[in-house]
Order: C-alpha cells, then sequence, then structure tokens
C-alpha cells in the first residue's frame, strides 16, 4: 500500500488531523473530497453483532447506502460490538447524517429480528439500555461516534490494516486468517472488506479488490 495507490485529503489544519472529530462541529468540518475513518459502537459495548444474520443487516445497509450514492466505502469490517468504515461521503449526505441514518434503520431491523426471534431476553436488554424513554423505546447503538480525517497516505494505511487485522486480535480471535471471517456457506462475501484498486460493494462475494 503506497500513498500514490490511495485517495487522500489534503493536508488540514494541524488542530484536526488525525483527531476525533465531534458530532456538534461536524458539519463545520466536513468535507465531501476527504476519507474519514469512522468508528461506532453497540449499546454498552454489547455483541450485538456475533451472529451472522445480525452482520447481514449492517451489510445490506453499506450496500444500500453506497447503491444510494450516499457515500464511497473503502474498507470495513463488521465486529461483535463495534464497526469501522472507511468512507467518502456525498455533500447532501455529511457523515453524520449517514451515521445518524445507518443508525435508525438497523436498529428498527435488528430489534425485528429479535421480534421475529422472540427473544425476550436481548429485547429487554436493549429496551433496559434506553436513556430517554420519551424517545425511544430499544437502544441498539452507543450515541457518540468517532470520526477521522483521513490526512496522509501513512494514515489510511495503518487504519486499512487495523481494519484487515481487527478479526485476528488477540482479545478477539475470531478466526486464524482475515479471509476467513465470512458467514458460513461458500460464496457469500465476507464481514470485512479492503478494496486496493477501487470502491467496496459489499454485495459482491470473495475477499480482497
Amino acid at each position: 500500500m503506497t500513498g500514490s495507490r490511495w485517495i487522500c485529503n489534503p493536508p488540514l489544519r494541524a488542530a484536526c488531523c488525525g483527531k476525533s472529530i465531534k458530532m456538534s462541529v461536524w458539519r463545520v468540518e466536513f468535507n465531501p473530497a476527504h476519507l474519514y475513518f469512522v468508528t461506532t459502537r453497540a449499546i454498552r459495548r454489547a455483541r450485538l453483532f456475533r451472529r451472522d444474520v445480525i452482520k447481514q443487516i449492517l451489510v445490506d445497509s453499506f450496500a444500500y447506502m453506497r447503491a444510494s450514492g450516499w457515500l464511497e466505502l473503502f474498507a470495513f469490517v463488521v465486529m461483535p460490538n463495534h464497526i469501522h468504515l472507511i468512507v467518502r461521503c456525498a455533500v447532501e449526505h455529511p457523515v453524520s447524517d449517514v451515521v445518524r441514518d445507518f443508525k435508525k434503520y438497523t436498529s428498527k431491523k435488528i430489534v425485528a429480528q429479535y421480534e421475529t426471534e422472540h427473544n425476550d431476553q436481548a429485547l429487554r436488554f436493549l429496551h433496559e439500555a434506553v436513556k430517554r424513554p420519551e424517545k425511544q423505546e430499544y437502544a441498539v447503538w452507543e450515541d457518540e461516534y468517532q470520526a477521522k480525517d483521513v490526512y496522509s497516505a501513512e494514515f489510511l494505511r495503518q487504519k486499512m490494516e487495523y481494519i484487515h487485522n481487527n478479526p485476528l486480535q488477540p482479545h478477539w480471535r475470531l478466526v486464524e486468517k482475515p479471509l476467513g471471517y465470512k458467514p458460513s456457506g461458500s460464496g457469500k462475501p465476507p464481514w470485512y472488506r479492503l478494496c486496493s484498486g477501487g470502491i467496496c460493494n459489499p454485495a459482491a462475494g470473495g475477499g480482497d479488490t
């Protein structure tokens, strides 16, 4: 992964390079020409995404946003209790809006899945995790998220490698090799993608592209 192979953001002010951009000032900082490394977690860091059926809800949402022109998706990984993305968002869909709508849609789908399964234990947990019961019945995601500006080729390389190796970390040990991190059954897309030559299609089969 050399700098010439990646589309990176131009130099930014030192005050924001590599640092998290808070939601309250996001619209001021947002630049649709830039790539961002986005991280967000399940409520109470619960391992809500460990099952394939739940992971698929998230990946399907990535695919929809990409196909609808909301964003360009350069890499992602779905971990048991969090996700990482490297994205470039369309001018009319800043990251704060994308994250908000992604969480809203996937929350509804995940709750619906638990209701279909009559998974009262999971539903009770999500209900008890709600901080503002007057506004919502279930909480699937933490309100906060991180969006780091990809300010250099080296920073992009580091984050790509982090996504690639996340399932192998000692505290996870989900698989022995990254390409093994995928749903059961041959030919299905894995739960992570790196796209060194272009933009990810989450719905495509196989490994790295």
